[in-house]
């Protein structure tokens, strides 16, 4: 069994068209919705093969990944944002992307790179040789022995401390610790960017989460490990 999870907040047309392109996936999709406040519940009335989750309040991009994680009952598992297209020119593809996962690997179609001396962002690739140091949040697909291994001092995969942002580039510094690589794969979806961050208070969020990010970084990471973060790619 493979799972598809997917953490929404508003943005009810770009939930409607994803789940419409992927209705037919031979496998389990769960949609947790974050307290929205539009059609969002509505929309996912109409679609029979989903499991629904619902926070009553907004609990922000973590918990919801993690309540998402709990429900799940797949061996391989894709976290994926709500605004993405699929790409692919048919469904098989989507099950053919869990066939490229394996065990000890986080893995999706793009990474990014959090300079380690400045905690400023840097860019996102699909490059397999470029230099990245965690696997972009908007699709990011692991087994679930790997998810497993981000339990450590967490309630789940993601570290709930960042209520939205930062919340994979944390996970990616965590996979060095851990021992588990990275592979940038093709996948058969798109990013729609900023489609989601545009109906947030991005600034706030975004200034709040880095301050808490660069706080436990400091807190865990050694000097070693922070150099080493600078030499990983999407090809390990």
């Amino acid at each position: 069994m493979n799972s598809i999870l997917i953490p929404v907040f508003n943005n009810s047309k770009l939930t409607k068209n994803i789940l419409t392109q992927i209705k037919d996936f031979n496998g389990e999709i769960i949609v947790c919705d974050d307290g929205s406040t539009d059609e969002t519940q509505e929309v996912l009335k109409q679609f029979s093969n989903i499991k629904v989750i619902t926070n009553k309040t907004n609990l922000g991009f973590a918990k919801t990944c993690n309540n998402l994680y709990k429900e799940s009952t797949g061996d391989k598992i894709c976290f994926l944002n709500n605004d993405v297209k699929f790409t692919g020119r048919s469904i098989k593809e989507l099950s053919n992307l869990f066939d490229l996962v394996k065990d000890n690997t986080l893995a999706g179609p793009t990474g990014g790179f959090v300079n380690p001396k400045t905690f400023n962002f840097e860019y996102h690739t699909d490059a397999i040789n470029k230099k990245i140091n965690y696997i972009c949040g908007w699709c990011v697909v692991g087994t679930k022995i790997t998810f497993d291994k981000f339990f450590v001092n967490s309630v789940g995969p993601f570290v709930e401390d960042f209520t939205t942002y930062f919340e994979d580039a944390f996970m990616g510094w965590q996979s060095l610790k851990l021992g588990v690589k990275f592979r940038i794969i093709r996948a058969p979806f798109s990013h729609i960017g900023r489609a989601t961050s545009s109906t947030i208070d991005f600034k706030s969020l975004y200034t709040n989460a880095k301050a808490k990010f660069i706080e436990k970084v400091n807190n865990e990471f050694s000097e070693d490990e922070l150099k080493r973060l600078t030499k990983r790619s999407g090809f390990e």
